[in-house]
């Protein structure tokens, strides 16, 4: 039963997929918020592109209230066996209250410059990335209305991925390791 989480909290292409897969390597369960937006957009019968999914979310939070998303995950991660679990992409201190009505909760921050953050993005080529610079601003904008600036200055632990895939997968993997013994 999981008792503690790693929140991960980073701006879209900080890391935050690198950050999750080096948490598997460790052996946590992963579990993404943004996987609950899918979920909702397939349930929906709509495209998820980087609109639909932000009209999703926005629609959610305005009927739900801000903590929606991290309400529906904890469905989830109470079903997990695992004693830490991480989750990807909180965006929210709201989020991160939520959690911590159940869990010990941790987070970790990812930092990274928007002009790194966008080749980023266009190089991966998921769905719902952004399809040119004013879908990304237009993202970065709406993911800030959240509240992410707030989260991801006030995180237990911040890393700055601006390097190489190697140096921010070593940075990742000391950060998780430590973290997963903090309270």
């Amino acid at each position: 039963m999981v008792e503690r989480i790693i929140a991960i909290a980073a701006m879209p292409g900080a890391g935050k997929s690198i950050a999750s897969d080096v948490a598997r390597e460790l052996g946590y369960h992963v579990h993404s918020m943004g996987d609950i937006i899918r979920d909702e957009a397939k349930r929906l019968g709509i495209e998820p592109t980087p609109a639909n999914l932000g009209v999703i979310t926005l629609e959610l939070r305005r009927k739900e209230g801000s903590a929606v998303v991290a309400r529906r995950l904890i469905e989830h991660i109470t079903a997990d066996s695992a004693s830490t679990a991480v989750v990807e992409g909180v965006r929210s201190v709201e989020e991160v209250e939520e959690f911590r009505k159940r869990f010990k909760v941790t987070v970790l921050a990812i930092e990274c410059s928007p002009k790194v953050r966008y080749s980023r993005l266009e190089a991966r080529g998921r769905s719902d990335d952004p399809k040119s610079i004013d879908d990304f601003s237009e993202r970065d904008e709406r993911e800030l209305s959240f509240g992410i600036a707030k989260l991801i200055e006030s995180a237990d632990r911040r890393i700055v991925n601006e390097a190489d895939v190697e140096t921010f997968r070593r940075q990742a993997h000391e950060a998780l390791a430590e973290m997963s013994k903090l309270g």
